[in-house]
C-alpha cells in the first residue's frame, strides 16, 4: 500500500513548484497520482504503478536500468537511470495518449523516499556512532550514490 497522505502531496508539490517553478496540482486516486499545471485539465501526468516499497524502511528493494536515450528520451548524463523499487520496468516506460502522459515508475515516490531517507527510519544496523552506514545505503548497494539520480528522473518530467 502507499501513503500519499495530504501531507506528502503538499510537500511534493513544494518540490515540483521550487524545482519547477510552476503551480502544479498533485491528486491521489483509485491508486493513481495524478500531476497537472494548475488551472489545466488536460496535458498532466499520470503515474498508474505506484511502489510501495518507497514508505517503508528498507534497502532490499529490488532496483534496474532504464535507457532513456533506447525509447527516445533524453537523459542529462546519457547513461541509463537506477529505477530502484522494481526490477523490471514497462515498455515504453513513458506513453503519450493524445497529450497526457503516463509513467509506469513511482517517480514521485522515489523522490520522497530518497529526499526522507525513509530507508533509515528505526533502524537498529547502525555504526558505533549511531549512524546508519554508507554501506546498508540502496544507493550504494546497485552503485547509484554519487549520481543526481533525483535530478536525473525529475529531468524526465519537464
Amino acid at each position: 500500500m502507499t501513503n500519499f497522505t495530504s501531507n506528502v502531496l503538499n510537500w511534493l508539490y513544494l518540490i515540483l513548484q521550487e524545482r519547477f517553478g510552476h503551480k502544479f496540482i498533485l491528486s491521489y486516486q483509485n491508486k493513481v497520482l495524478k500531476l497537472s499545471l494548475a488551472g489545466q485539465t488536460q496535458n498532466y501526468i499520470l503515474f498508474p504503478r505506484l511502489i510501495a516499497s518507497f514508505f517503508q524502511s528498507r534497502s532490499d528493494i529490488p532496483c534496474c536500468l532504464w535507457d532513456a536515450k533506447r525509447e527516445g528520451s533524453y537523459n542529462v548524463l546519457g547513461l541509463p537511470i537506477p529505477a530502484p523499487g522494481v526490477s523490471g520496468l514497462q515498455n515504453p516506460l513513458i506513453r503519450n495518449h493524445s497529450g497526457n502522459i503516463e509513467i509506469h515508475y513511482d517517480i514521485l515516490g522515489f523522490v520522497y523516499w530518497m529526499l526522507n531517507r525513509v530507508e533509515e527510519i528505526g533502524r537498529t544496523d547502525l555504526d558505533s556512532h549511531g549512524r546508519f552506514p554508507a554501506i546498508n545505503f540502496h544507493a550504494y548497494k546497485n552503485n547509484y550514490l554519487e549520481r543526481p539520480i533525483i535530478d536525473e528522473w525529475l529531468y524526465i518530467l519537464s
